[in-house]
């Protein structure tokens, strides 16, 4: 389906309207951006210093708890006869997943969502084509590649995502590798390369990117490129490649992917008959400027005092020998009632306690930074602190439930891909009490629907990990299930290897002695009793634990008695 010139027009003139509609979101996003990276980072970072930094310290704490890893998918079906396909398949996207680093991508678009929107483009990369029945089918693999805002355009006249008329993303493309896109040939002879002045479009002069960039557009670089738009038009199920200033269309492609399009969307907080969504750093920034604007007041506050000993006119020879006396000498003076040390400046009482209160609210309007960052001693034991951090922040939980809806759909874009392969087969490996056994995703395999097939991620697996919580999980497993159910798996031919427990157990808590207390020797089930009779021992055993709480101190309580003192001292001072 061909774009008309006069379509062309109208598209051009709309993308010019939306963008911008979302400069000021480009815009406040880049002022963000500048105070995460401080102001030394580069000439063009922030203004001012930044010394309580709540931005990176929130970015890290939450993008560990939402895409620190690779999703982990789960394939079920309805239908007992597709199970084992649906295993297969799973293993194999989990492989293909990461070979296209897609961690790497959905972590950018969770910072990105983080700051305004995260987008998500999917697609294929076509090395070939096979024809099959009269019809070209494409062949290559799926990508997964993250769309920065300033690179990006939706139809902004609209209230709600399932009716913008058009959306797409701006990329770099070398200019030698133009003639391999299959792009118009008039169209190419149109265009402008990007070191050149007449490719600064309006609006584009200041971009994330460039707080690392001098000047983006005037760079010396290694190869020559121009700027291309991929617009994907719903109404039309067309994918339009068109060029700023251009006013002819590179390519025509219609659109035979999934059927939910080429983009997905990350949002964190819908704002009602708005299409744009309340991003966190857009509610945490105003707090975060107010703690740092009040932090370098007290620094120079403190920078400014100063303690000096005045002295009378008349007791100037006294004056002289403080002066010259080092430490701990003992001096003559004949007037000391004369001599006074005077302090001056130094921070504000009332300025620091208001300081304190603001990194409290902040603690708590950013979602309980102390609870999720671990940076609070006010439990005792791991699973209290593990208590602590599920229940810190509500926000948390939405939040990770936007990215696994987010990370599930574009893993189900990708299987789409690899399922309609019309041609290929794909190898799996499948491992079944401990042996390996090689098989494949046939094409007849493939004849089922691939609707049929319910895609699902595990939470805890897009989660950072440590080896504390990963040994505690172990002996979890093996208290609650593997140690209660021991003869119960030996009467099925299953027992627990030991030695490998211990050596996994030592490695997570990061102490190898521990396989180094192992003795081989015959295995013996009974013991001799007091009078010399055999004792079985009797293999379960029963443990009784008993949990004292004790409350530790917390960053909050420390503030409370650090201002109870400042308060106290500033009352004495004005006695």
């Amino acid at each position: 389906m061909e774009f008309t010139k006069e379509e062309l027009g109208k598209l051009q003139s709309s993308m010019e309207f939306s963008r911008r509609k979302l400069q000021p979101f480009r815009r406040n996003q880049l002022a963000a951006v500048k105070q995460l990276v401080g102001k030394h980072y580069s000439d063009n970072g922030a203004d001012d210093i930044v010394p309580v930094n709540y931005i990176e310290l929130a970015l890290n704490i939450y993008t560990q708890h939402l895409a620190a890893r690779r999703p982990n998918v789960l394939i079920t079906t309805g239908s007992k006869d597709l199970k084992p396909v649906a295993y297969k398949l799973a293993l194999d996207i989990n492989w293909l997943l990461d070979e296209i680093k897609i961690q790497k991508e959905l972590h950018k678009a969770v910072m990105q969502a983080m700051f305004s929107i995260g987008i998500m483009k999917i697609g294929l990369h076509n090395t070939l084509s096979v024809r099959l029945g009269g019809r070209d089918y494409p062949l290559g693999e799926p990508f997964a590649r993250s769309v920065s805002l300033d690179n990006w355009v939706h139809d902004m006249s609209s209230s709600n995502w399932n009716e913008i008329q058009f959306c797409g993303d701006r990329y770099s493309v070398p200019v030698d590798d133009l003639k391999d896109m299959g792009l118009n040939k008039e169209f190419i002879s149109q265009l402008v390369p990007n070191d050149t002045s007449a490719s600064i479009h309006e609006g584009d002069s200041e971009k994330t990117s460039s707080i690392s960039k001098e000047n983006e557009m005037a760079q010396d670089k290694f190869r020559e490129t121009v700027d291309l738009w991929d617009i994907w038009v719903p109404h039309k199920n067309v994918i339009v490649t068109i060029a700023e200033q251009v006013d002819i269309v590179g390519k025509t492609i219609e659109w035979e992917g999934p059927p939910t399009g080429p983009y997905h969307f990350l949002k964190f907080n819908e704002v009602i008959d708005n299409i744009m969504p309340l991003s966190p750093v857009s509610t945490w920034q105003d707090l975060h400027t107010l703690a740092n604007s009040l932090f370098r007041k007290l620094g120079r506050q403190a920078n400014r005092q100063k303690k000096v000993t005045a002295v009378q006119g008349s007791a100037d020879s006294d004056g002289n020998r403080i002066v010259k006396a080092s430490d701990g000498d003992m001096i003559k003076v004949e007037r000391p009632e004369s001599i006074k040390d005077i302090n001056t400046g130094g921070i504000d009482q009332m300025g620091l306690m208001f300081f304190l209160q603001v990194t409290e609210l902040a603690n708590t309007h950013f979602g309980n930074l102390n609870a999720m960052g671990g940076l609070d001693t006010s439990a005792e034991t791991l699973g209290q602190d593990q208590l602590l951090t599920a229940n810190a922040s509500k926000r948390l939980e939405s939040m990770q439930k936007n990215t696994i809806e987010f990370a599930t759909a574009i893993t189900k874009d990708i299987g789409w891909y690899r399922w309609t392969d019309p041609v290929r087969s794909f190898p799996v490996t499948i491992k079944e009490y401990g042996v390996e056994q090689k098989s494949s995703i046939s094409i007849l395999d493939r004849e089922t629907d691939f609707y049929e097939y319910n895609f699902e991620i595990e939470a805890f697996s897009m989660q950072h990990q440590t080896p504390a919580s990963r040994a505690s999980a172990l002996m979890r497993v093996y208290e609650g299930v593997l140690a209660p159910a021991s003869q119960q798996l030996a009467s099925q031919g299953i027992f627990i290897n030991y030695e490998n427990f211990l050596n996994t157990l030592s490695k997570y808590i990061n102490l190898p002695e521990l396989k180094d207390m192992l003795i081989y020797a015959n295995p013996q089930e009974q013991q001799e009793g007091s009078h010399g009779e055999s004792v079985r021992m009797n293999p379960n055993t029963t443990r009784k634990y008993i949990r004292e709480g004790r409350p530790g101190p917390s960053r909050q309580g420390n503030n409370r008695v650090l201002q109870q003192l400042v308060a106290a001292s500033g009352q004495q001072g004005n006695q």
